[in-house]
């Protein structure tokens, strides 16, 4: 698991008005022959159940802030952080407020498992 934070990106603000920011890049496993794009809207008080993807690499860009627990350590995320999961990593959104955000799943697969959690999801 790894957080990218937006705070720590140089922005580049363009003569045209445009404001750029070049996100680190990440390598595509080999043999790779789909990348899933995925909106995810999370309601305000939804605790998602805890799961994992076995073989998927998953990485959020955060449109707003969130909470997220991952591997049983709770995340802050601001608006335009990245998170990366790797694959194993157990994980679940924890909604104070509305989150959004925009998940790519590498390879494409619906390899989600649920995994025992104390704490029920409600949503």
């Amino acid at each position: 698991m790894k957080i990218i934070r937006k705070k720590d990106i140089e922005i580049k603000n363009r003569e045209d008005g445009r404001i750029v920011v070049y996100y680190p890049s990440f390598d595509i496993p080999d043999g790779t022959k789909q990348i899933g794009f995925i909106t995810v809207d999370t309601p305000r008080g939804c605790k998602e159940d805890k799961h994992k993807h076995p073989v998927s690499t998953e990485i959020f860009y955060h449109l707003t802030p969130g909470k997220i627990k991952v591997n049983d350590k709770i995340h802050l995320i601001e608006a335009g952080d990245i998170v990366v999961l790797e694959p194993g990593d157990e994980h679940k959104q924890i909604a104070d407020e509305e989150i959004k955000i925009i998940a790519l799943r590498i390879p494409f697969s619906l390899d989600k498992e649920y995994v025992e959690d104390k704490e029920n999801g409600n949503c």
